[in-house]
This record gives C-alpha cells, sequence and structure tokens, in this order.
C-alpha cells in the first residue's frame, strides 16, 4: 500500500512525515535505498510528537556513510553492517514483536514489545535526502466500506413532574411541562409520551427533551396519573421509562363573594373558609383588584375568615378577582403552605428554540428573539433563571403583555451583559 503522508514539517534542521495509514495489528513499513551519503531514519510510532529521530519508536538510521543503524525513542541499539543502493530496508511487526530487515533478512529484533496502533515516522536529516517508494503492509488482503458500531446502551429520565410530583390545585391553572434526560441518544430522535392515555412526542435535543401538556387537559387529569416515555437511538435500540405522580384539587382555601356584580353603591362579604384553622392572616395577605377590603374577622378560631369588600370608583372590569399569599400558617403545624417553583411554559416565539423551559437563540443579532410565557402573575410571585454562558447579551423579567420582542417592552428586566463600550 502506497502511505498517505498526514504531517510534513521541519525543526531545527530536522523535517520529517507521519503517516495517514495506520497498523492495528501484524504489518510493516518499508523503503527502497536511493542514495547512501544523506542521514535519515524510518520506522513506526504509536503518535507524532515532532519530527526529531528521538520521537521515533522503532527506527532505522540511514547513515551518511553507508553505515545501516537502529535508534529507538531516540537510543541507539548498535550498527548492523552497511546498506547499498537498491536494498529494501523493512520494520516490521509481528504480534507484538518488533523485526528490521534487509532484503527480507532480519538483523535486529527488539526487546521492546509494541502493542497498539502503528503509524509509519521519519525524520531526515540532511537537506536532500530521500526515502523513496516507501509502502506499507497492514495484513489487509481487502476492506470494507465504513460501517456504524454503536453498543452504547440508550438511556432516559422523566424528571419530577411539577418538581414535586404533585400537580396541585395552582399548577393545573397552567400548562404543564412534562421533562427529562437521555443518555447516548443522538439529537433529533424522537421521545413518545404517553400521558393518561393521550400520545405526545418530543425531540431529544442535547440530550433533553420535553412536552407541554395543555392546560384544560392537565386540569382535568385523574388523581394519580401514570406518564410512560420512550426513545430509540439511532441504531434502533429502545430506552423506556415511566413514573406516576398525584393530580390534588384540595385548595388549601376557598374564596367567595356575597355578589357577583357590584356597583357603586354597594359593597359585599368577601369569606375566605381555610381548610384547617390558620393564624397569621391579615389584609396584607390578600390581593384585590378594583376595591379595598376591610374588616377582616374571624369567629370560629381561625378556619372561616370574612371581610367587607368596597368598590373603586369610576372602575369598570367584568374580570376582577381576589387572592391570597402563603405568609399564614397551620395552626397544628406552624408551617406556611407550601408554593412550588412552575416551570415556565413559553408561548409566541421569535427567533428562539425552546426546549421545555430553556431558550436558545437563533435569529439574526440583536434584540430580535424572544418568548412570552403562558403562565401569569396575579398576586405575589417572581420569575428566575439560571445562568449558563458569560459571554451574551439578553434580558428576562416581568411585563403586563406582549407588545414585541424588544427590549424596550419588557416592564421589569435585568440584564446579563458580554461587556463592551458600545452599549446596549
Amino acid at each position: 500500500m502506497v502511505i498517505i503522508f498526514l504531517k510534513r514539517r521541519r525543526l531545527a534542521g530536522n523535517a520529517g512525515t507521519f503517516s495517514d495509514q495506520v497498523i492495528t495489528a501484524d504489518g510493516s513499513v518499508s523503503t527502497t535505498v536511493a542514495e547512501t551519503n544523506t542521514h535519515r531514519m524510518i520506522g513506526l510510532s504509536d503518535s507524532d510528537t515532532n519530527v526529531s529521530f528521538t520521537s521515533i519508536d522503532y527506527a532505522i538510521y540511514l547513515r551518511s556513510n553507508g553505515a545501516l543503524a537502529v535508534f529507538e525513542n531516540g537510543a541507539n541499539k548498535g550498527e548492523f553492517g552497511t546498506y547499498s543502493s537498491g536494498d529494501v530496508l523493512s520494520v516490521e511487526r509481528f504480534g507484538s514483536t518488533i523485526t528490521y530487515l534487509k532484503n527480507g533478512s532480519v538483523f535486529y529484533t527488539s526487546t521492546v514489545a509494541s502493542t497498539g496502533d502503528l503509524h509509519v515516522d521519519t525524520s531526515l536529516h540532511t537537506t536532500g535526502a530521500t526515502l523513496q517508494n516507501v509502502v506499507i503492509n497492514n495484513g489487509e488482503l481487502v476492506s470494507s466500506n465504513n460501517y456504524a458500531v454503536n453498543t452504547l446502551t440508550p438511556t432516559i429520565n422523566i424528571d419530577a413532574i411539577a418538581t414535586d410530583n404533585v400537580l396541585d390545585f395552582v399548577e393545573d391553572n397552567h400548562s404543564l411541562l412534562v421533562t427529562g434526560t437521555t443518555t447516548n441518544v443522538s439529537d433529533g430522535q424522537v421521545v413518545t409520551v404517553t400521558i393518561a392515555g393521550v400520545e405526545y412526542t418530543s425531540s431529544v435535543t442535547g440530550n433533553v427533551w420535553g412536552v407541554k401538556v395543555p392546560q384544560a387537559v392537565a386540569a382535568a387529569l385523574s388523581s394519580s396519573v401514570t406518564v410512560a416515555v420512550s426513545v430509540s437511538n439511532a441504531s434502533g435500540v429502545n430506552a423506556t421509562a415511566n413514573t406516576t405522580f398525584t393530580h390534588t384539587t384540595d385548595e388549601p382555601v376557598v374564596i367567595t363573594i356575597s355578589d357577583n356584580d357590584i356597583d357603586s353603591s354597594e359593597t359585599a362579604v368577601v369569606t375566605f373558609r381555610f381548610k384547617e384553622a390558620v393564624t397569621d392572616f391579615e389584609l396584607a395577605d390578600i390581593n384585590v383588584d378594583s376595591g379595598t377590603l376591610s374588616n377582616l374577622v374571624s369567629t370560629d378560631g381561625g378556619t372561616t375568615f370574612t371581610a367587607t369588600f368596597t368598590p373603586t370608583p369610576g372602575v369598570k372590569s367584568d374580570v376582577s378577582k381576589i387572592s391570597i399569599g402563603s405568609n399564614w400558617t397551620y395552626q397544628s403545624s406552624g408551617a406556611s403552605p407550601v408554593v412550588s417553583d412552575i416551570k415556565v411554559a413559553f408561548e409566541n416565539e421569535v427567533g428562539v428554540d425552546v426546549t421545555t423551559n430553556n431558550i436558545v437563540k437563533t435569529g439574526f443579532a440583536g434584540w430580535t428573539s424572544g418568548a412570552f410565557s403562558e403562565n401569569s402573575l396575579a398576586g405575589d410571585g417572581y420569575v428566575a433563571t439560571t445562568v449558563a454562558e458569560t459571554n451574551t447579551h439578553r434580558m428576562i423579567g416581568l411585563s403586563d403583555s406582549d407588545t414585541n420582542v424588544s427590549f424596550d417592552t419588557i416592564d421589569y428586566a435585568f440584564i446579563c451583559v458580554q461587556w463592551c463600550a458600545c452599549g446596549l
């Protein structure tokens, strides 16, 4: 086999090459001698460290005086007669044994065993030195086309649903994100997700996948829900996983109002009925649209509270609401109600790829890309993100409406910047 050399380099008077072809088992390299008056070496190495003879693992040295020598990693193993024009010199591996040959006859056997792949390695010292008709024999008569081998076992995992495997009465007011991870699965492979008998599909991106269950479907789920997922790698090997989560509509407090259509001459009684007695429930815990509350009292030891609603003059709204936060505690345990973080479900996506609750910009440079959440904050709350890179410009925050994707329409935003002297 004629050798294709991978590199040609020169360093401190030396020059050399390293072969693209490789000997993986038995094999040899040989050259036919031309001149007898230059210094050069040829042999076999497992790596291409530099062009010096000191980095050739097993080398024949053709001296400029016609003497034939052997060097191994720069160590002189001795001289073994002479060479002449037309001689064929070879370095051969059989099993783990390296031998040096002239015209087919062994003149030296190495004491250093060889394992692993070997490439042809050369180092030429004299200007004009040549190595003629360099050929490699790697023991292969013919070889097939390249083919793929993948014996890695794919796996798939389901993240905790709604962060704690409990979908509560607040979380089912939004689309439900079901997410997870994979290993040994290439990008683009399809994940099939079955939730309560309904199939959804997603593609793997960076070993992450996710589907969005519509809010109406999430709210109608039973109290115990099974999720099953499956994916195949590119070789068709399948991986599956399943989990079960709880859906609860048990609200810690029910809020009712005595009149659902209030004019300027009226007030209304608002009742807060907790599932058990509470303490520290105050007017400051209550968010009220289009009016104010007063006279918050409980007559049964903290289970039921009433307050008077007075509408704001000059206001018309058909969607006013009253909501409460969590700055109060249950008398039995002294604990506050748990308000879980919810993975944001994005909509109105422009110039971005969204994978679960992660966003990557794909559009043109500039403030030209973004997304707006389907989720909303009716009272107290926040949005949070975990920083990945530190070398890009991006903003995140809160707004009451989705005007466009520019930063100047985000009501409250903080910016992560790649520092520069160019402003925004």
